[in-house]
């Protein structure tokens, strides 16, 4: 008789879990709240248009996803993977955002390009485990450019600049919290309710379209409805097409999962 192999068991204490899933998203927040800390205070240290703690910061969140992938990506560090590809983006950009040449712009373009496309390899790599883990990864890298707010350095006619700055961040923070506690659910949750869990975090994730559509805006000093409309339709934009290209490789695979060979017989000649 053979011995069926027994599922090892990790007991985690509530607030540990809540800290493993947060800290990245914490992070990559405290970036921009050192962005904010810089400019406030003109501070000189700098890397490309990032003050040093921020390259600091960014570059660990980086290191330890690469070391979750590492670890053959367990649930519990499902966040720190899709959080460094996001940090790495936003560190090379932000290295590169000094640069006037037209040429700085189209090389981090090609560098999201590249960078999702290691996303969409490790969802397609994660559909074996569930159509639902391919979405919620993405949908974290996704979420991890939501985070972070902008920094106002002047005054538009609505109030204080450090206001305006305090708004966007406590938005920004309202969000991570409630995506923290979304993923925690996901990792404790069953299959058949993790769906369910997945729909949450993207509906938290096309609202920030919503209620940071008036942020970009009003840092070009070019705030409207029309604008703000405008903004708010290329995030939604922006999220569906990387989630639709993940959806497509899954009915596809499910498609040819599902494909019989067929071989086909001439039909014998009636006339004979």
């Amino acid at each position: 008789m053979e011995l069926e192999p027994q599922k090892s068991k990790l007991v985690l204490n509530n607030n540990m879990l809540l800290l493993k899933l947060g800290a990245p998203l914490f992070a990559i927040y405290m970036s921009s709240v050192f962005s904010w800390i810089w400019s406030s205070s003109n501070f000189s240290p700098q890397l490309g248009g990032l003050p040093l703690p921020n390259v600091i910061i960014l570059a660990a969140v980086v290191i330890m996803g690469i070391y979750a992938i590492s670890r053959r990506l367990p649930l519990i560090l499902i966040v720190w993977p899709p959080a460094g590809l996001a940090s790495l983006f936003i560190l090379v950009s932000g290295l590169l955002s000094n640069e006037f040449d037209a040429s700085a712009g189209i090389l981090s373009a090609a560098i999201y390009v590249f960078i999702y496309l290691f996303v969409l390899l490790v969802a397609f790599r994660l559909m074996s485990r569930g159509i639902s883990l391919s979405i919620c990864y993405a949908l974290i890298f996704i979420f991890c450019q939501a985070i972070r707010f902008p920094t106002f350095e002047a005054d538009f006619g609505l109030g204080n600049s450090n206001l305006l700055t305090f708004l966007c961040a406590l938005r920004a923070l309202v969000e991570i919290t409630i995506a923290t506690l979304i993923i925690r659910l996901f990792v404790l949750s069953e299959v058949r309710k993790s769906t369910k869990l997945v729909w949450y975090l993207f509906l938290l994730t096309l609202s920030h379209g919503i209620t940071a559509g008036w942020e970009g805006p009003l840092l070009a000093n070019s705030l409207s409805f029309a604008t703000a409309i405008s903004q708010t339709l290329r995030w939604f934009g922006f999220l569906i097409i990387q989630l639709g290209f993940i959806v497509a490789i899954y009915r596809m695979q499910r498609a040819f999962d599902f494909f019989a060979e067929v071989e086909y017989v001439p039909t014998e000649d009636q006339s004979k």
